[in-house]
């Protein structure tokens, strides 16, 4: 399973899209079911993207392209369960699900358990990678296939900012703090001596 916790509801992984005339990187979230992407662009695997035709990919729906295999495949969210589509997608030899949401934002799908028509198992068991990208990312990779396509996509982990601009400002206000301590200690210390060398003056 690949859990990822980081960054909340955030975009954690790279999308890279290869078209005749470009490279785009697009972001999403993986899911907490199947392989986790790969770690880094180099270690990524670059795979031809196409279509789902019907585009929801549901187990009861007949296939105008079954075949599949070795590339990604882009499907939307809708009537089925996520996991579905990556059964689906598994099922006719797909190597990367991507799912457009049905809206802005992106959050880490989830299963619960389920019925696999395909392997006639009940659980959340997926073998290839899924990832969810926002409505708008969904359509942009529709038009990139239509119009500079052929298109190829790898997709791996976002690399995490090692710096925090948030310790930083802890820093600061730590030291903020043993100035200020040190100084009115010294202040103290400094009217104590003088109350005692001028004892009784106002």
């Amino acid at each position: 399973a690949c859990i990822d916790c980081a960054d909340g509801e955030l975009p954690t992984a790279v999308l890279e899209v290869t078209t005749t005339k470009r490279v785009v990187e697009l972001l999403g979230k993986p899911a907490a079911y199947g392989p986790c992407p790969a770690d880094s662009a180099s270690e990524a695997q670059s795979f031809p993207l196409m279509s789902a035709n019907p585009r929801l990919m549901c187990a009861n729906e007949s296939y105008l392209q079954p075949d599949m295999s070795g590339s990604a495949v882009l499907g939307f969210r809708g009537v089925c369960a996520f996991i579905e589509k990556t059964w689906v997608a598994e099922a006719n030899h797909a190597e990367l699900l991507i799912v457009a949401n049905s809206g802005n934002g992106v959050f880490q799908m989830g299963c619960v358990p389920n019925f696999n028509e395909t392997t006639n198992t009940t659980g959340c068991e997926a073998q290839i990678p899924s990832l969810l990208v926002e409505n708008s990312v969904g359509l942009e990779l529709k038009l990139l296939m239509d119009t500079e396509g052929p298109v190829s996509v790898r997709l791996y982990w976002r690399a995490r900012n090692r710096f925090d601009p948030s310790l930083v400002i802890i820093w600061i206000i730590a030291v903020c703090t043993a100035l200020t301590a040190t100084w009115w200690s010294a202040c103290n210390e400094r009217r104590a001596a003088y109350d005692v060398q001028a004892p009784g003056q106002s």
